[in-house]
């Protein structure tokens, strides 16, 4: 997608979830949550098309070295392996984006990596930002 200002953004869905063991398949879990390499092609095919630049990635969960700064006492371990990460190892290398934005985790922290700052974003009502404005 593009901003009126020029900037590419892209859209990364998807992570495993954690507490499928509570939910119900189709309902509120669904067995292809998890993106795969497929999807990547996919996205890399869509990001040739559209200038071959990405500014800003906004997904659920992030990269390794964005999780790795994330406070080890406030999240769940089991998060941390999810096949998706490696994607998104990837999403950052190959596009080194300025800017990334991601969810998962329902708190807030933010840093800056490879060239990349990121914001980890909290969830409403959970006390830290929980949204952004995509301002230049």
């Amino acid at each position: 997608m593009a901003l009126p200002d020029g900037r590419n953004v892209l859209f990364f869905g998807g992570a495993m979830s954690t507490d499928k063991e509570g939910r119900t398949e189709g309902d509120d879990w669904w067995a292809k949550e998890v993106p795969t390499f497929e999807d990547l092609d996919h996205a890399r095919a869509q990001v040739a098309a559209h200038g071959g630049r990405v500014d800003i990635v906004i997904s659920h969960t992030g990269p390794t070295v964005f999780l790795r700064q994330l406070p080890k006492n406030q999240i769940d371990q089991s998060r941390l392996e999810d096949p998706t990460v490696a994607l998104l190892d990837e999403v950052l290398e190959e596009f080194q984006p300025k800017k990334w934005f991601f969810g998962h985790f329902h708190l807030y922290a933010q840093g800056e990596d490879q060239g990349c700052a990121w914001q980890a974003l909290s969830g409403e009502g959970l006390g830290g930002k929980w949204w952004v404005e995509l301002s230049s």
